[in-house]
């Protein structure tokens, strides 16, 4: 009888075992949440980015139809809740690198200085390791310049006392630095891109982006420079040499490897991103979409390849109207349309499994 009793209550401490164990999560159990890491690079992802993403709707009273009327919630509440896996800052050139869209009449931010965004980006991607790629884009402000003398004496006196300047090289190397120190050894430089290849573009070109493997839980940050402001930043290095960012570029540059257009290209987009390069544009802007629920821009954006498509609604602001962005499906980041693998699933770019313990 004891024997019988024994035999039982091992058979059933057994069962309450192999329960246990079924009920463990994956990446728990050993089980890789990412099996196709190797195979991946971040050319075949596909993920929504916000526009101006620190934004937030003026105090002030606003004009009809006033471009400035909508705003984001802080950069972690977008990652954690709006599957965002890209954001936009802008950043003025002063001693604490302010972070607002225009002086005066759009000030409002999330995080007032560019170190505040980038530390609040950064603790998020600490917390969840198994993130894809990351892509920040800094866009550096110039001074405004008005025709109007008083306005203008009013906006140097406003730029004085904050002590702001326009870009120079000095202030672009306080930015690389800057965002070398917050991101560490996540962030992912043009030269590891590069390689051993003679320019960037012969890179991508090449070799393509490493794979997700490689830069999983990484940080790629874009200066989104142009005109001469681009310029200071390629002076001595046109792949981008020791640089800690880089910049949207055409596709003939040797710092190509990111190519920005606002507008998408349906009929150019497939082929530019064929050829590894990462592209970004925007599914709407200054709300002219959403206030008129029209969807086609951004369905035209998904279907282009576009690796980063922007939105300023991946929810809907109930100020405006129902008009959202979002990825097909219930995916963070999804395989790209025209570049992943036909076999590619959502799940081997992100998944909530991996998110924590990749």
């Amino acid at each position: 009888m004891f024997e019988k009793l024994r035999v039982a209550a091992l058979s059933a401490m057994l069962s309450l075992a192999a329960l246990a164990i079924a009920s463990t999560p994956v990446a728990a159990r050993g089980r890789n949440p990412y099996p196709h890491d190797a195979e991946l690079s971040i050319s075949d992802v596909q993920m929504l980015g916000t526009h101006n993403s620190y934004h937030t709707r003026p105090a002030r009273e606003l004009i009809a139809n006033e471009p400035a009327d909508y705003e984001h919630p802080p950069l972690d509440v977008q990652l954690a809740d709006e599957g965002i896996r890209s954001v936009e800052v802008d950043a003025f050139n002063g001693p604490t690198l302010p972070v607002l869209h225009s002086l005066l009449l759009d000030e409002g931010s999330t995080c007032p200085t560019l170190e505040d965004c980038l530390r609040t980006i950064n603790a998020w991607s600490k917390a969840n390791p198994g993130h894809v790629p990351l892509i920040l884009f800094i866009e550096p402000k110039a001074l405004p310049i008005s025709a109007n003398p008083d306005l203008q004496a009013v906006i140097n006196t406003e730029a004085a006392g904050r002590g702001l300047a326009n870009w120079d090289i000095g202030g672009f190397e306080r930015l690389d630095a800057l965002v070398r120190d917050v991101f560490g050894r996540t962030l992912i430089t043009p030269d590891e891109v590069r390689g051993k290849r003679l320019t960037l573009r012969d890179a991508i070109l090449r070799d393509g982006w490493p794979t997700l493997k490689a830069t999983r839980g990484g940080v790629i940050v874009v200066l989104g420079a142009s005109g001469a402001e681009r310029d200071v930043y390629l002076a001595g290095a046109p792949s981008l040499e020791r640089r800690a960012m880089f910049v949207p570029s055409s596709v003939a540059e040797p710092s190509a490897a990111i190519i920005k257009r606002d507008v998408p290209l349906p009929n150019a987009f497939p082929r530019i991103v064929g050829r590894n390069f990462l592209v970004k544009t925007r599914a709407d802007s200054d709300a002219v979409e959403a206030r008129a629920g029209d969807l086609t821009r951004a369905a035209i954006a998904l279907a282009s390849g576009a690796n980063v498509v922007a939105t300023d609604y991946p929810v809907a602001d109930p100020t405006i109207g129902p008009y959202v962005v979002d990825l097909p499906g219930t995916a963070i980041a999804r395989c790209n349309p025209v570049t992943a693998p036909t076999w590619c699933r959502d799940r081997d770019i992100e998944n909530a499994q991996g998110l924590r313990h990749p």
